[in-house]
């Protein structure tokens, strides 16, 4: 692999990163809202002294900033992931070949394993080697990498 096909890969390999890192940061965000939740019920239910009362009010309201500022974080990495596959599916749509763009979607757009496009494609594995390197090298003049 050339350093201009190695460039290419990491870029297309930017929206798996990106996709990954927003999974995770929507399971902070539901850990999160399970901790709102839990202070709301708690302070909702509990008829305990004006002091616990305040600490619970002050623990809410702590974990309702804490969400919004992860809600507003989460929406931004939603708009840069999809800015991201916007970018990747109009590099794939220039490439020549049909099987270069095949084997572009399937990898950095499904996530598919290398066995996987070998048995959708009917290909053998020094073969998607190939072409993935062909493909890579285009896109890499695409990218002007």
């Amino acid at each position: 692999m050339t350093d201009s096909e190695y460039k290419a890969k990491l870029w297309f390999e930017r929206y798996r990163d990106k996709y990954r890192q927003l999974q995770n940061s929507k399971d902070r965000l539901s850990l999160k809202e399970d901790l709102v939740n839990k202070c709301t019920s708690q302070y909702n239910s509990d008829g305990s002294g004006s002091s616990d009362v305040e600490e619970q009010m002050k623990r809410r309201e702590d974990a309702l900033a804490d969400y919004s500022e992860m809600r507003k974080q989460v929406e931004k990495e939603e708009k840069e992931l999809l800015d991201l596959f916007d970018e990747l599916v109009n590099v794939i749509k220039q490439l020549s070949k049909p099987i270069h763009q095949t084997i572009a979607q399937a990898m950095y757009l499904r996530f598919c394993e290398w066995s996987q496009i070998q048995n959708e494609e009917h290909i053998s594995r020094s073969t998607l080697h190939r072409y993935r390197n062909d493909m890579l090298h285009e896109a890499a003049k695409i990218l002007n990498i």
